[in-house]
């Protein structure tokens, strides 16, 4: 009896597994190079992160972002579908796909990186040069010195007045 029931159950284990077989859909007419699908899931990226940070801004202009992609690329959503599905029966090029995206998006972020070290570079210097720059009309200089007669020292309006009496002489 246990003979027959494992003979059975290898049977429907067998049977089941022959029923799984994993059917690739017939390729699209209209598939989408990898590299076109590279840039249009590129740009869904993009404009899904742009959604999550300024969906407001998004809704009340009436924007659909999809759309934009699919006119952007010339392309409609039937399209795309047909071709998502179909790349995702082949996992080394979809791998691939997405791998492309993921590099392109890493060296937008660093390019954008590299911007605002930049600007913040310039601001401490910025910050430094106001930090060391003083009002030159309240700078104090002896009275000997020739490089503007009117910043002597920090005085009252006498004193200036003194100090252009004295260029005019």
């Amino acid at each position: 009896m246990k003979k027959i029931a494992f003979i059975l159950f290898v049977g429907f284990v067998f049977l089941a597994c022959n029923n799984n077989k994993i059917e690739v859909p017939k390729k699209p007419d209209n598939l989408l190079s990898t590299t076109k699908m590279v840039n249009v899931l590129y740009d869904m990226a993009i404009v899904n992160a742009a959604k999550g940070t300024n969906k407001k801004m998004i809704q009340n202009k009436g924007l659909n972002p999809q759309e934009f992609i699919f006119n952007k690329h010339d392309i409609d959503s039937l399209q795309f579908a047909d071709s998502n599905n179909y790349y995702t029966y082949f996992p080394d090029v979809y791998e691939d796909i997405y791998e492309q995206v993921r590099f392109r998006l890493e060296n937008r972020k660093k390019g954008y990186k590299a911007i605002l070290d930049r600007e913040e570079k310039e601001m401490d210097s910025l910050s430094r040069l106001s930090r060391r720059k003083k009002d030159s009309l309240l700078l104090k200089r002896k009275p000997g010195d020739k490089a503007d007669p009117f910043l002597v020292k920090k005085g009252t309006n006498d004193d200036l007045l003194k100090n252009k009496q004295k260029l005019k002489q």
